[in-house]
């Protein structure tokens, strides 16, 4: 069997997930999920939960005897032998590593994988199961009509909370500018004419407020995420706009991604991450816009 450790926002478990589903279907072997780090997670660490389960993935949660059965195939000392390496493969960079695909079928897979060569080959798949396993809530449902009432509907995602909140986060990953917002709708409004944006973020208010324009009528706004709407029914209701501007963050990376509009535009930050140069930015597909 395949087991993947999940760790990380719904955005980081889907990468994590989408590689593991590769390898799994590549061995034809069984794809189970280590979901142990949502069990106890450090008091320094953003709080998270497993979201998996609110999508049509396949995959079962793996047990406690199957996951050290991988990890530790001689034991639980073994990792202090070196005798675990070729049961477990570490990714913690933005990259693609082809080494992953020589793995052999019972492998324990743990790191981030954020880049789309891990999934191209599956994409049918990938999009069959990502998808919601239940029906919007009311005002989801409310959101989707507007959205789809609209002819040219634009996704805006803005990523604050801990990027904003914790220093060394902050410090790591950085918030996105105002700036970065106007230059991406300015370049839209060139491209494709008026439009109607649909405003999504973890600190709704703090958009509300900073979020302004000199000529609304050219892009009515929406301001759409709400305590009724689900995080990962944001994620869906993101990927049905027609186009995308998102934040440097894997969350809208995959409402972007998800999007199956054949001439959609995504907006794209350049500088992906605060603390690298402005050329790290692998996990962003080659046909995005990069402001």
């Amino acid at each position: 069997m395949i087991i993947v450790k999940l760790k990380g926002g719904l955005g980081n478990q889907l990468f994590q997930y989408v590689a593991g589903k590769r390898l799994a279907l590549n061995r034809n072997v069984p794809l189970k999920l280590d979901i142990s780090g949502y069990e106890e997670q450090p008091k320094t660490e953003t709080p998270r939960k497993y979201e998996l389960g609110h999508l049509n993935i396949e995959a079962e949660i793996a047990t406690d005897e199957e996951i050290k059965r991988l990890k530790y195939p001689h034991g639980i000392f073994s990792k202090y032998w070196g005798l675990t390496k070729q049961k477990i493969f570490k990714q913690f960079y933005i990259g693609y590593s082809p080494s992953i695909l020589k793995a052999p079928k019972d492998f324990y897979l743990e790191g981030y994988f954020k880049n789309e060569e891990y999934f191209k080959t599956i994409k049918e798949v990938v999009l069959k199961e990502i998808t919601l396993k239940e029906p919007l809530g009311l005002s989801g449902q409310a959101a989707k009509d507007e959205i789809e009432r609209t002819i040219l509907p634009v996704s805006l995602h803005i990523r604050r909370g801990d990027y904003a909140q914790d220093s060394a986060t902050a410090a790591y990953h950085g918030t996105l500018s105002i700036e970065y917002y106007r230059k991406a709708i300015a370049f839209l409004i060139e491209k494709i004419g008026p439009f109607q944006l649909f405003v999504f973020s973890d600190d709704i208010n703090w958009a509300k407020e900073n979020l302004t324009f000199e000529s609304p009528s050219q892009f009515p706004v929406h301001f759409i995420s709400c305590e009724e709407i689900k995080n990962y029914e944001e994620l869906f209701l993101m990927s049905l706009c027609k186009h995308n501007i998102i934040a440097n963050s894997s969350f809208s990376w995959w409402a972007a991604w998800l999007n199956q509009n054949s001439d959609k535009i995504v907006i794209a930050p350049k500088r992906w991450l605060a603390k690298r140069g402005n050329d790290y930015y692998k996990e962003i597909p080659q046909s995005w816009i990069k402001i």
